[in-house]
Order: C-alpha cells, then sequence, then structure tokens
C-alpha cells in the first residue's frame, strides 16, 4: 500500500467550529442588536409646496438579512447553510440557527409589506 498514515494520527474529524452552540445564539443576538442602531436613509421627494419634488433623508431600519448576520459573525454563508441544514454534525446548532432565519424573514417581508424596504 502506498502513501502515508499521517491521517491515522488526527485526533478530530472534519473542521472545527468558530462557535459553539451557546456562542453562536450569544452572536446572533449581538447582531440583533447592533442591527437596531443601523440606520439607512431613503430618498423621497416632498410632495407638494415651494420645494416639491426635492429629496429628502428619510431615517429607515436597515433590513436583517443571513449575508449581514454572517458578515458580522465572521463565517461564510455556507456555515449558516450547513448550521440550519440538520445535518448530523450541525444538529445542535439547527433550533438557534431556523429562529434566526424566522426572525431575518419576518423582517424582510412585514418592512417590505409596509413599503419600508
Amino acid at each position: 500500500m502506498q502513501g502515508n498514515k499521517y491521517w491515522l494520527l488526527r485526533n478530530h474529524n472534519g473542521s472545527y467550529k468558530k462557535y459553539t452552540v451557546d456562542e453562536w445564539a450569544k452572536k446572533i443576538l449581538e447582531w440583533l442588536e447592533y442591527m437596531e442602531t443601523q440606520v439607512w436613509n431613503k430618498k423621497e421627494a416632498i410632495k407638494s409646496g415651494e420645494y416639491a419634488g426635492t429629496l429628502i433623508d428619510i431615517p429607515t431600519k436597515t433590513p436583517l438579512s443571513i449575508e449581514s448576520l454572517c458578515n458580522f459573525a465572521g463565517i461564510h454563508t455556507d456555515t449558516f447553510r450547513n448550521y440550519k441544514s440538520g445535518k448530523e454534525e450541525y444538529k445542535d446548532y439547527f433550533e438557534v440557527t431556523t429562529y434566526a432565519l424566522q426572525i431575518i424573514e419576518e423582517n424582510q417581508f412585514e418592512g417590505a409589506t409596509v413599503g419600508a424596504y
């Protein structure tokens, strides 16, 4: 048999996870708190009067997104997808991650429904 057997000396199968489940849950909460402070300025035209047609900034909460959460946490979106996959090695992350996804989707839907986004 050719090749070496160094792989037999490893003490871990697979990759190391950046966060434990508890750390991941705390990071999501940190991100949600951070996002409460983030504002976009939506441009809107004044509709009547002397300044009609002039664009003004309307402060609007920044929409939540998977990408924003992943960037905040320093993980790739593939990692997020793995966490929500329910696969055996990620099963402990499933509930926390799908709950975060539910919050994101609710924010996007409600924001779009009322015209905020």
